[in-house]
Order: C-alpha cells, then structure tokens, then sequence
C-alpha cells in the first residue's frame, strides 16, 4: 500500500500542487504587442472580495461585482480606439479543500480585441502586481481614466475591506498612492468611484495631485450604477471635461430611473476646487469616528462655506421619495459625517416640554 502511495498519489499530489500555485497567463494569437497609438488608456479594477449580492427581479441572489465584469467586457470590445485594462478580485476559494484557486483576473484589450488573460493569486494589496501589467502591455499613449468599483472606500485604517485578507488594510490613502502608480508620468484624466459616499472632501483631497477630474457619489450608490458601458462614448468625445459631465450624467438617470432612496452624483474638476475648504472640511470628517456619527450633506455642518464648496463641483440629485429627506431639493455635491441625533432623548425632551407648558 505505502509502495502504491508512492509510485501514484505522491507524484499526482505533487503535480497538483505545482499546477495550482502557477500564474495561468493566455495570449491570444492577435496579441502581437503593436506600437499603434490609442486614444485612451481605460484601467477597470472590479473588488469582488465581499459581500456584493443582490437580488434581481425574480429574486435571485447576483454576484454584481460578476455583473460589473460583464458590462466592462462588453465595453472593451465596442472601445475601437482605446486600450482597457481590466483587474476582478474575487473572494478566495480552494479546490480539493485545501488548494488555493487563482482569486484576481486580468484582462488586457486593445481596439476592441482581448489579447491578453490571466489569473493569478493575490499576494500584494498595494495594486503593485496590476501596475505591473499596466506598464507591460500599455502603449503609453492616451489619456488615462481609471474606475473603481466597490464597497466605500475608507477613511482610515480599513482592516477587513476583503473579506478573504482581513488582515491587509485598505483606504483612501492606498488607494491614491495607486492611482499615482498606473499614471507616473502625468496625471490621470478622469478617476471614477463606483462606491457609496466618496464624494467626500477627504477623498478628493488625496486625489486632487493625482487626477483632473473625479466622479463620485455623496451619497449611497450601488456597485454597478457607474456603468462601464458608458465608456463607449470615449468614441466620439474628445474632451476629457466634456466626457466627465456626460457620463456623470448618464450615471445619475440610471440611478434616477431605478430607486426610490435619494440619488446624488458629483462630477469635480480638481484644479477649481478650494484647498481651503478640502483642508477644512477633511480636518472634520478625519475628527468624526465612531457609530455616534451619520452620513450628511456637508452643508449641514458648522464649518461649511457655501462659496468655496460651489468651486469644481456639479451635481446630479433627486431627493428621495420618502422620508425626512424627500423635501431637501438641492445638495452641496459634497458627503459628511455628523452626531447623529438621539431620537429618544429628542422625544422624551419634547414630552416634558410640551407636559410644562
């Protein structure tokens, strides 16, 4: 028995380990590296390492970080003058309960086609192995437009952002050191937050070197509401400010179309903004800790100057259709924090009041 384990099962075990700790790379037979000029350099980054469900209209628990890859496929193939590069990190997953499956994919197209595929492990949380492929296979020309789909991005700290790595810490200063990484050269035209609440003063002040322009939302966002697809109109428009507004916009009548809950997208233009209300602002939200604190319009805040917020923002809203809110018509464009109030002791101060009088 020992002799048969070792003439068959050790080998074949041994086999099977080497295969699964290998990179799998596919080129396809059009992916000659060519020196043809683009016009635009598209970097997608898709976190699936979550919790990312949602339910269709018949029910059925989605993956939409799965959903969000089929959207940016199928706008790399229709971008006839781009190059798009796109990175999916999946939760971990094991095959035989103990080997470790490939959990990041990368895909490389070029004027539509895919020439390059890989799928790898995730062993750096600093973006520096997609860098890495971004500087491989880009043809260094074009206007570079980076988008992020994921949960919010945090503040501070931001342990347990993947649910398979909880140890490795994400946020927003990570997040812009990589931005910086993919465009070394020059900055990044157009950065793209498909995540809740970074429309934020902290956000943009750590994004403000990196980028011209920036769309996030102020507010609550589903993952897939920035959608890829929208990239097609890179086609025709030219203008890199002229884009911005365009798919800020289609990004905001999605969302107007498809939810009841309040809908805010902001497009800004970093050279206009005021470095006086980022620094302000940001001194408060990185003060603000804690589940004693609630998402609000900046303007609801002491600090807020409504003439240097209004500096490089424009902003998509509809109130919701429901609730406190639904009769605040207008927003600042910009998301904080504040105490939140305690509903109780409002209650019982009011009953006393109303029992004096």
């Amino acid at each position: 028995m020992i002799k048969f384990f070792l003439k068959y099962f050790l080998p074949a075990s041994v086999s099977l380990f080497i295969f699964a700790c290998q990179s799998k790379e596919v080129i396809k037979e059009n992916s000659v590296i060519d020196e043809t000029h683009v016009a635009n350099s598209v970097i997608i980054i898709i976190h699936g390492d979550g919790d990312y469900l949602f339910h269709n209209k018949n029910g059925e628990a989605q993956p939409a970080d799965e959903a969000v890859l089929k959207k940016a496929i199928a706008a790399a193939e229709q971008l006839f003058n781009s190059e798009v590069f796109i990175f999916h990190q999946k939760p971990k997953s094991y095959s035989f309960l103990f080997f470790p499956e490939d959990d990041e994919e990368y895909y490389y197209f070029k004027n539509g086609k895919l020439r390059v595929k890989q799928s790898l492990k995730r062993n750096d949380f600093s973006f520096n192995n997609e860098a890495d492929f971004y500087k491989r296979y880009s043809s260094g020309t074009g206007r570079n437009i980076l988008l992020y789909y994921g949960h919010e991005i945090p503040l501070n700290e931001g342990y347990g952002y993947n649910s398979s790595y909880p140890d490795n810490a994400f946020n927003i200063s990570i997040f812009s050191k990589a931005v910086s990484k993919f465009s070394e050269k020059e900055k990044m035209g157009l950065v793209i937050l498909s995540t809740c609440n970074n429309g934020n003063p902290t956000v943009i002040k750590n994004l403000k070197a990196e980028t011209d322009y920036i769309i996030a939302s102020p507010e609550n966002l589903h993952l897939s509401y920035m959608n890829p697809l929208s990239l097609k109109k890179l086609n025709f428009i030219n203008d890199t400010e002229e884009f911005t507004v365009e798919f800020a916009r289609s990004a905001f009548y999605d969302l107007r179309n498809s939810t009841e809950t309040v809908t805010a997208v902001s497009a800004y233009k970093t050279a206009d903004i005021s470095d006086k209300f980022l620094r302000i602002t940001s001194a408060v939200l990185k003060n603000a800790a804690g589940s004693s604190t609630e998402n609000c319009d900046c303007e609801e805040l002491p600090v807020f100057n409504e003439e240097e917020s209004e500096k490089g923002v424009l902003v998509f809203y509809k109130p919701p259709s429901f609730g406190k809110s639904q009769f605040k018509l207008e927003h600042s464009g910009w998301g904080c924090v504040k105490e939140k109030v305690n509903t109780s002791a409002v209650n019982l101060i009011q009953t006393a009041q109303h029992q004096n009088r």
